[in-house]
């Protein structure tokens, strides 16, 4: 094993700068100095470093040049579900893959700086066997923090049963909060059927919740708006485990249980302290020091007595008890950020394009409903309602944040462009992945269109054009159609021999494509551009053209 992370000489380099690319090959010496080796031009300390190869060897490589040295390190492991798309080994047994992990661990921490950390991705298959081996490696005092996040999917926060308060002979409807959005206008509709489900009037009597968040059952036997709750359900999937607890400690302390309260309590909740275990005094130290300052750099966290912190808070603070711990409230102040009317801007679900819409009268300061495209048209509508307008032509617009290709966002005007093609276009720019929506982009450049409905129909008509990524030549192109797609056999010995260049130029020539900031781009279906962006192109095939 000694050997085998003895430091390896690093061959075929290229540097990238603002100037272009240098070549860096060289001769290796045979020297232990793994970065210089008769290079063209030498490595310094302050060239990032891209290496493919080997991960154990290449950083031990390293650690002749940077022991000591690294501020970050951030891992992302096979997760070890034999399920990963990625050419490694995903389906080691538990002991294989934690001994495959210890060897780069021990690697690592000799790399990291006195106040450097390391941050490591793994999902629930092997993460708490992996805490296991990093407290051994790295000392479990060092620990700092387990960051939770959803990456895809839905996540149901609650469950509300809902009834008419004046009609409960009508029955109920049971509601999973957040509400799906492609569940969003069926639910609406079941509400309808039964008389309740405002846009803006809490008319929804709550029967019953279930779920995680226990202290919402003070809700039960309220009146409950349901935009209300799905906002409010939105705000608590973002949670990890200690805001939870902030949040339905300070409930419980407070005594809130309408959702308007609620919803403003989960911008706030974050500034108390809850202590659930007073035998661990560092952990409440530490919790206590970063909900006070917002967070802290390693080499603060390093200098800061956290069991001194901790007795400060126990001896010199008032706490309540509650189900959920005893809380210290550190001078909480509750600010209303929801006024019962305009929800906070706050981004739940991915979305392609933020506006702002507010009525025609309204001055730029005025409170604002935000709309997250695409959306359905109940959730538009209802929006609407909530910001007091009444029809599309008392509505103006205001662009917030885009997830467009940048092309689009050139090419449309989107203050004369309908609510409604806007929408319709980000529903189907959404249903993209990231090559298509590379490709889109292209064909906007190509295409030329000027408004949201023609760019739909080039998403809806993708497949129709073909995008060779990062050419911006004839020769380029004329090398990636016979050296990188696949669709040619070729002799390498007779590379020198092929004239790229000309043939791209007759590709060009032949399909009519054009070349753009993101690569050459060309269209093969059977209408013209002109006809496809008409509002109902006739069914098409496509095409791929190529040549011989």
């Amino acid at each position: 094993m000694d050997r085998l992370l003895y430091p390896k000489v690093l061959v075929g380099a290229t540097r990238y700068s603002y100037t272009g690319e240098t070549d860096l090959t060289g001769i290796p010496t045979g020297g232990d100095d793994c970065i210089t080796a008769t290079p063209a031009v030498d490595f310094s300390d302050s060239d990032n470093l891209l290496i493919k190869g080997n991960n154990l060897l290449a950083i031990a490589s390293l650690l002749k040049r940077y022991e000591g040295k690294i501020d970050l390190i951030y891992l992302d492991p096979p997760y070890n579900t034999n399920g990963d798309s990625f050419r490694y080994n995903d389906s080691f047994n538990h002991s294989t893959w934690l001994v495959f992990m210890k060897n780069r661990l021990e690697i690592a921490k000799r790399l990291l700086s006195p106040t450097g950390s390391i941050y490591v991705q793994l999902d629930q298959n092997e993460s708490h066997y992996f805490k296991v081996l990093l407290d051994e490696i790295f000392g479990v005092d060092n620990f700092q923090n387990e960051i939770i996040w959803r990456y895809s999917g839905w996540n149901m926060i609650f469950k509300a049963v809902l009834s008419n308060p004046d009609h409960p002979e009508y029955g109920v409807v049971s509601v999973p909060f957040p509400i799906p959005r492609e569940q969003y206008d069926e639910i609406i509709g079941m509400l309808d059927q039964i008389e309740i489900g405002d846009a803006v009037m809490q008319d929804c009597k709550l029967d019953e919740i279930r779920g995680d968040f226990s202290v919402l059952k003070h809700m039960v036997h309220t009146r409950v708006n349901v935009d209300e709750l799905d906002y409010l359900a939105k705000r608590l999937d973002s949670f990890d485990e200690y805001e939870k607890t902030q949040f339905e400690g300070m409930a419980y302390r407070l005594g809130v249980c309408s959702t308007d309260e609620l919803i403003n309590l989960t911008f706030g909740c974050q500034e108390v302290t809850v202590v659930t275990d007073f035998n661990d005094l560092e952990t409440l130290g530490r919790r206590h020091y970063l909900t006070m300052n917002g967070g802290a750099s390693p080499d603060e966290m390093q200098k800061v007595d956290f069991h001194s912190i901790a007795l400060e808070v126990l001896e010199g603070a008032v706490g309540r008890v509650t189900p959920y711990g005893v809380v210290y409230d550190n001078g909480f102040q509750y600010a209303e950020c929801y006024d019962g009317r305009f929800f906070p801007e706050y981004r739940y679900d991915d979305s392609i394009l933020t506006v702002e819409i507010a009525p025609q009268s309204a001055s730029e300061d005025a409170p604002a409903s935000y709309l997250y495209l695409p959306m359905t048209q109940a959730q538009i509508e209802r929006a609407m309602l909530r910001a007091g307008i009444d029809s599309y032509g008392e509505m103006q617009l205001r662009f917030i944040e885009s997830e467009l290709p940048s092309e689009v966002d050139v090419a449309l005007d989107m203050e004369h462009e309908s609510l409604d093609a806007l929408n319709e276009m980000c529903a189907a720019i959404a249903k993209l992945d990231a090559g298509s929506r590379e490709k889109l982009g292209a064909a906007v450049m190509l295409a030329q269109p000027e408004y949201a409905s023609q760019i739909r129909q080039l998403a809806e008509n993708i497949d129709l054009f073909e995008l060779v990524p990062k050419v911006h030549t004839a020769e380029e192109l004329g090398k990636a159609i016979i050296m990188e797609s696949g669709h040619f056999e070729y002799d390498g010995n007779l590379v020198d021999y092929i004239d790229f260049k000309k043939y791209g130029a007759d590709r060009i020539e032949w399909d009519g494509g054009t070349f753009t900031d993101r690569g050459y781009v060309s269209y093969h279906g059977t209408l013209s551009l002109d006809e496809l962006m008409m509002e109902d192109p006739a069914e098409q095939d496509f095409q791929m053209g190529g040549q011989s």
